[in-house]
């Protein structure tokens, strides 16, 4: 069961593509979202995860990743991350393994699944 205070989006409404999904909080539903986009194989990625500094360690970017898994779950998916080595603790103490690693637009990133 997510938390009251995550709430699904439909793609319209979250104006996301039509394959990904949004989700945001109800307390500040501007400030943190997180989306899921399917891949080719049997899993998704997190991708887009974003928690305003300042609300940090509060639960937020966990309840976000718990809806981003219930629902990938639900569809029968695994889910995955291509994270900030920075985040890697954040990710493990949400249920990621480290796979390996990734280049992105942005530098080195980690390749993590659950």
């Amino acid at each position: 069961m997510l938390p009251s205070w995550v709430s699904f989006l439909s793609p319209e409404i979250s104006g996301e593509p039509e394959d990904r999904l949004g989700f945001k909080t109800a307390t500040a539903p501007s400030r943190m979202t997180a989306a899921i986009a399917p891949t080719a194989r049997p899993v998704t990625r997190c991708d887009g995860l974003f928690v305003e500094p300042e609300l940090w360690r509060c639960g937020v970017g966990a309840a976000l990743v718990e809806a981003a898994t219930h629902e990938a779950r639900r569809r029968g998916l695994a889910l995955s991350v291509v994270a900030n080595p920075a985040a890697r603790g954040f990710y493990e103490r949400c249920g990621f393994s480290h796979e390996g690693e990734a280049q992105t637009r942005f530098g080195p990133a980690l390749r993590m699944s659950k």
